[in-house]
């Protein structure tokens, strides 16, 4: 499977690793409490947890399932940020 999304590449800035982060969730049509969620988990710590947070996402994003998605809607469990 490859990768949809990786930041490998990307500005390290934190601001910009959260942009990124922000518009791969929007591209998945991700519902804007996820969105929130996500931003608030990033910034509630150092830069280190930023980058723990935002690589998990987008592991998560990567992960989805197309069908999933598309048949059984987005869950809380499966993107639980903690």
């Amino acid at each position: 499977m490859s990768k949809k999304y990786n930041l490998v590449g990307i500005d390290g800035n934190a601001f910009n690793v959260m942009r990124y982060v922000v518009r791969c969730m929007r591209a998945e049509g991700m519902p804007i409490d996820y969105i929130r969620e996500y931003k608030s988990d990033a910034m509630s710590d150092d830069y280190y947890n930023l980058l723990r947070v935002s690589t998990n996402m987008i592991d998560k994003l990567n992960e989805m399932n197309e069908y999933e998605i598309e048949e059984y809607g987005f869950t809380d469990a499966y993107f639980d940020l903690e």
